[in-house]
């Protein structure tokens, strides 16, 4: 018999289980049910004997016990099993098995780490999965497919979004400049900024975006300029967009890569523009992504990267903003800056960012930057006195402590 597993579904409902606190024996053993499932699915998933440490990690540490049954995929109502005699086989049939499979695995380690004692172990095989299949396999492996990671993190979870992001990232990191090429190549013909207005938004237009702009922000050098262009007008087009539903991968592209668009876009703009996102919390910026918490990490990035664009732009908007509007959204993000939030190794797995005290880049522009602020309370020479009052007190008194 035949048994489809919704994966998304799966790791859903047992991530609700797992998370949650146990205060009877019913929710005690709905969690250990959900645990024995979990191991169920990745003894089904995993392919034991491509190297002998972690086959011991799986079995004592997590003790998930290699099981027999044939793996497949279905795509278009269509399973397809694939038996194999050589562990290695698993790894050698196409790049989208390749990449279903190992997302899969990491996406069930994600949801087996929750457990605390096997965090460790999960990240252990996590990595292995993710790095070293390419050595251990040999010369037939298929490397997992950019285009279906990509494809992933559009349509997935937040949980199938952050696995595929990771496999991702590794993915760019180890293929080669001809494979690059051949990918740009291929794709930059459909980025938003060359399709008619209606197919902007289309996914094949923001997949396009996705693969060339992240292949961009590591290896710039193998793009031409008119390339690099595009990229970034496409990623400004999303960002400038209130409606674009593709927003939040242009706000990511900024944080990957603000030093290589700005020299082909208006980059105090689109500063300016992640000052009002990282401060957005109205009913208009609810989406299925948390944009503010993600523009505020652009925003550290760029400070981080172009002290003196971002601290012009910042001076200059606390004086002479477009709006009002404007002007509290970038006092915002100074009283943001200035407070002692959480310690540099914070991180927060819900959203995957990292949080920093006050970052050093502020501390030699600190006293220009409070000129401006008491400056903005000056009824003389600013308007709306009023209405930034509380924020300038709050961010002095920051500062002061």
């Amino acid at each position: 018999s035949t048994l489809l597993l919704d994966l998304e579904a799966f790791v859903s409902t047992s991530l609700t289980v797992a998370k949650a606190i146990s205060t009877n024996r019913d929710q005690t053993r709905a969690i250990l049910l959900t645990l024995e499932r979990l191991r169920h699915v990745l003894s089904a998933l995993l392919t034991p004997g491509l190297n002998r440490d972690i086959d011991i990690i799986c079995t004592e540490k997590l003790n998930i016990r290699p099981v027999t049954p044939l793996i497949g995929f279905s795509r278009n109502e269509a399973v397809t099993l694939y038996p194999k005699a050589d562990p290695r086989e698993a790894w050698c049939l196409s790049t989208d098995v390749s990449a279903a499979r190992a997302l899969s695995i990491t996406v069930m380690l994600n949801a087996l780490s929750v457990y605390e004692e096997f965090m460790e172990g999960a990240s252990t095989v996590m990595i292995f999965y993710a790095t070293s299949l390419a050595a251990v396999v040999g010369p037939k492996y298929q490397p997992p497919s950019l285009v279906y990671l990509a494809r992933r993190w559009f349509d997935g979870s937040s949980d199938i979004r952050r696995s595929a992001r990771s496999l991702f990232d590794y993915a760019i990191a180890c293929i080669s400049d001809e494979d690059s090429n051949e990918v740009i190549e291929h794709w930059q013909h459909h980025l938003p900024c060359l399709q008619p207005t209606a197919e902007r938004e289309a996914i094949q237009a923001a997949l396009s975006l996705f693969l060339c702009g992240h292949i961009a922000a590591e290896k710039y050098s193998l793009l031409s300029a008119s390339t690099l262009t595009d990229i970034s007008k496409s990623i400004a087009m999303y960002l400038h967009d209130g409606q674009s539903l593709h927003r939040v991968l242009a706000i990511d592209l900024c944080s990957r890569g603000f030093h290589i668009w700005q020299h082909y876009i208006d980059a105090m703009e689109i500063l300016r523009a992640l000052f009002t996102l990282s401060t957005s919390i109205g009913k208009d910026s609810i989406s299925l992504y948390n944009v503010a918490p993600q523009a505020r990490l652009a925003v550290l990035q760029i400070a981080s990267a172009n002290t003196p664009l971002f601290m012009t732009t910042l001076g200059l908007d606390i004086l002479t903003p477009p709006t009002l509007d404007h002007r509290k959204a970038v006092m915002q993000i100074f009283a943001f800056l200035v407070k002692k939030v959480s310690s540099v190794d914070s991180y927060n797995a819900d959203t995957g960012l990292i949080w920093y005290q006050r970052p050093l880049v502020l501390q030699p522009n600190l006293p220009k930057l409070m000129e401006a602020v008491v400056r903005s309370l000056d009824p003389n020479t600013t308007t709306h006195r009023e209405a930034v009052l509380d924020l300038a007190t709050e961010i002095i008194s920051y500062v002061v402590k």
